[in-house]
């Protein structure tokens, strides 16, 4: 347990014994992609110019100076960058942001720098930046003009602006999103990207688009770098929105192309030293590119310490690769953690609260076993050591050192030392970490000594998460709910005809087994002993005589409570308070799933409401599978398998094409949290309701099914067409959906709204959806590097819906596809 500071963070780095998986290699001659794996799924195609094997680190212009830059500006910051050191501790990139060059290109179409400003021409001033030892960027924009409206952008331009900045030595391109006329990003980058390659001079691509098309899924062959995010603002709210932006998409980062979140602001004014601490310890931990954005000629003491701290820095540059990432949350305190080479793992404490409050991190929550045992190194705090022993270890011996920030003058820290017990084991599963932090980041690195991981690291890096303890969740699930279709127009008799269908029609066969009853199936009030009752004028013959009822046909049941006083409709109470009695009651009744809402629950955190009904479930003795339906508001996604077997990461679905696809979008940002036991959930089935044409519920269908959603029918499947029991009757798209592997499938590649969505599936297959979200019919093309299969895979492709194969394709998969329509299918290599 760590004590934190009022927006204050501990980071720490834990050495293991074993890692599973590495980082892809990115330091190849320019030209050359990875070499190729030898399994079926292989790493991220990259940009093939051999820069970026680490976060580029340097110095841009925007952030304080905006368009007041001139040739002296640059020459003095490259001097100061070097006779401060931060030259010798990485940062080597000098870029000129907007604003450098004349509003008109001259005669020939070049851009021509601004006479006013640089009169010795970029040439010259990258000369002189060279001969310091670094290397020069500059900026332009993938539109008409630049951002500033002050100079000509690049669009239409891009192989001759390539081949000037070529000549002109420069090492790194900024490359923004304004007036770009409406082009898509897609089309409108890679085309810089393409003249910056046949320029033959390294120049590493930064793309700044803002995050807006999500770049994150199809700019790593693209750029070395992508902003997932709007531009950051010297402010704590707008840097912690950064970071939070920037963590969805930490799956798709590593060597070669690093998410960016934007310049640093450290040291600009507009934030406490703490603040930006926190800043440069998450910005570190994220790989993000640490881009300097002050005065670095007249920065103070306090700056230039968090600038060089070398050992934050080597977080940053450590040659793994991984993001680190959001792994707990509890209200406005977090944890933060990645893997690190040497079997090493970082961690972050962040307190984003206003008061100074104590944070833990078990070893659950950072994929460390029970038994580890840890030294853990302060990365801030003057270098003073923490040894933490568990396992065999107790505290014997306690010494003090002290250092907290009390006004801004620096106090105490007290640090453990823990010395092994001869007598005694105890098994200790969190870092005791009792630092006294007021208004201080802690950014700490640990060693860990004789231990291993939780489970397997995946193949990004990721630590396995922890599980909920009930079994349950191997796959995802599959049934029926009664709100999409009849919200609280529920009754017995309707229950008992849905499970007769859902057996009569061959569902329940295809493992459709859950019966699930949704709101408004109890009394307004408890009894008198505090019991919720079954609504004794649409249930007569109450809740157990329905479950044995379900049970009999082979099938299970579901029920629905909320997490707060009232359930959403208002008309029965809520469970909050109330968990361990109602858990109890429900387990007396036979029940075998749990829909848990999230109305009127008080404001209290989501965490600790949830937390409290997985305990009474778990206590119950009956496997009850746990469904939190938080709507994904506190990104349950990043907490949530440790307490249920699914959570919702989105609002209410309608049954609309809107409503559909943006769930879609929404859970696919949380792809990397799902797996067997656990499943991100957005939302149930709409097929067979009415709101949508059936290539649409086909499309809905298929995502569903590829995303490992948990596929709840959510029509009256009494009286289904055959058009809406083909969709949810298709065998091989519910297999893909039910594979063992249980990898969730997501979007890989998107240009405009034609989309190529995949997952592996067991057996070395790959799952493909090529989805049309255009009006209009289009051909979709999914390159093998798309999808994660080497170049020289051949495969055959097995159509999921016309259930036909075509057998030894090469090189890409091709199809043309009806608007709002979708092609899926299994391939299978040779």
């Amino acid at each position: 347990m760590g004590e934190s500071g009022l927006h204050a963070c501990g980071l720490f780095v834990l050495t293991v014994m074993m890692v599973v998986g590495v980082g892809a290699s990115c330091g190849g001659a320019p030209g050359l992609l990875n070499s190729e794996s030898t399994e079926t799924t292989s790493w991220r195609n990259l940009l093939a110019n051999g820069l970026a094997c680490t976060p580029q680190m340097g110095w841009n212009s925007w952030n304080h100076f905006g368009c007041k830059i001139d040739e002296n500006l640059i020459k003095e910051t490259a001097d100061a960058m070097v006779s401060s050191g931060l030259a010798a501790l990485g940062y080597h990139y000098v870029n000129l942001d907007d604003c450098w060059g004349e509003k008109n290109r001259d005669s020939d179409g070049n851009l021509v720098a601004k006479h006013s400003t640089f009169p010795s021409g970029i040439k010259a001033l990258a000369d002189y930046v060279h001969k310091k030892g670094l290397k020069f960027g500059i900026y332009s924009d993938a539109g008409t003009q630049t951002c500033s409206k002050t100079m000509p952008g690049s669009l239409g331009h891009e192989e001759q602006d390539a081949k000037t900045f070529a000549s002109w030595e420069v090492d790194y391109l900024k490359y923004d999103n304004c007036e770009n006329t409406g082009i898509r990003p897609q089309e409108r980058y890679i085309k810089m990207s393409k003249a910056l390659l046949n320029s033959g001079r390294s120049i590493f691509f930064s793309l700044c688009e803002w995050g807006q098309e999500d770049p994150a899924t199809w700019a790593k062959d693209v750029g070395n770098s992508w902003r997932t995010t709007g531009d950051i603002e010297d402010n704590w709210d707008s840097m912690t929105s950064r970071a939070d932006e920037n963590d969805k998409w930490a799956a798709h980062a590593g060597p070669g192309g690093w998410n960016d979140p934007d310049m640093l602001e450290v040291g600009n004014g507009g934030m406490t030293k703490e603040e930006y601490q926190s800043h440069f310890s998450i910005w570190a931990l994220a790989k993000a590119p640490l881009l300097i954005g002050c005065d670095v000629r007249s920065m103070d003491n306090s700056t230039f310490e968090l600038l060089s701290n070398k050992e934050v820095i080597a977080v940053n540059q450590d040659e793994l690769g991984v993001q680190g990432r959001k792994v707990k949350k509890d209200g406005n305190l977090e944890v933060w953690a990645g893997p690190l080479s040497d079997n090493k793992v970082a961690v972050v404490l962040w307190n984003r609260g206003s008061s100074q409050a104590n944070m833990t991190a078990h070893w659950s929550d950072i994929g460390l076993s029970p038994s580890a045992v840890v030294d853990a190194r302060d990365l801030w705090a003057d270098s003073y050591e923490l040894k933490l022993f568990f396992g065999g270890y107790d505290l014997q011996d306690l010494r003090s050192y002290a250092r907290v920030a009390e006004k801004g003058k620096m106090g105490e820290i007290r640090i453990f030392h823990l010395v092994k017990a001869e007598n005694s084991l105890m098994a200790h599963d969190q870092i005791s970490i009792p630092l006294l932090l007021f208004l201080v980041c802690t950014l700490s690195a640990a060693t860990v000594n004789h231990a291993t991981l939780t489970g397997k690291f995946r193949e990004n890096g990721a630590m396995k998460r922890k599980l909920l303890d009930n079994g349950l969740g191997q796959t995802p699930q599959m049934g029926w709910n009664s709100y999409n279709h009849f919200p609280c127009k529920l009754s017995e008799e309707l229950i008992h005809q849905i499970a007769d269908a859902m057996v009569s029609t061959g569902l329940s066969a295809l493992g459709y087994k859950y019966i699930n009853l949704d709101d408004c199936w109890a009394e307004l009030n408890r009894d008198s002993k505090g019991n919720l009752v079954p609504k004794a004028s649409i249930f007569p013959s109450g809740m157990k005589a329905l479950a044995d009822y379900i049970h009999s046909k082979g099938l299970k049941i579901g029920i629905y409570a909320d997490a707060g006083t009232l359930t959403c409709s208002k008309t029965m109470p809520g469970s909050l308070n109330y968990e361990q009695q109602d858990a109890n009651t429900f387990a007396s009744w036979g029940i075998d799933y749990l829909k848990y809402d999230n109305c009127h629950n008080n404001g209290l955190s989501p965490q600790e409401r949830y937390s409290n009904m997985s305990k009474a479930l778990l206590n119950t003795g009956r496997p009850i599978f746990y469904s939190l339906c938080e709507w994904g508001q506190d990104n349950p996604a990043t907490w949530a398998s440790s307490i249920g077997n699914s959570w919702r990461t989105t609002g209410d679905i309608k049954d609309t094409w809107e409503s559909m696809t943006s769930r879609a979008d929404l859970n696919d940002v949380w792809a990397s949290y799902a797996g067997p036991g656990g499943w991100n959930d957005p939302d149930m089935l709409e097929v067979g309701n009415g709101g949508m044409s059936t290539e649409e519920y086909r499309s809905h269908f298929s995502i569903w099914a590829l995303a490992k959603a948990p596929l709840l029918i959510g029509c009256d499947i009494r009286s289904m067409d055959n058009e809406t029991f083909e969709l949810l009757s298709n065998k091989e798209v519910i297999e893909v959906n039910q594979d063992k592997l249980g990898a969730q499938g997501k979007k890989v590649k998107k240009t405009g709204d034609l989309e190529v969505w995949s997952g592996p599936l067991s057996d070395n297959r790959v799952a493909v959806v090529l989805w049309n979200r255009e009006s209009s019919e289009a051909t979709i093309i999914a390159d093998w590097s798309d999808i994660g299969l080497n170049s020289s895979a051949v495969v055959d492709a097995r159509d999921l819906w016309t259930h036909s194969t075509i057998y030894s394709i090469r090189h890409q998969l091709k199809a043309t596809v009806e608007a709002h329509a979708c092609k899926m299918y299994a391939l299978t290599p040779h």
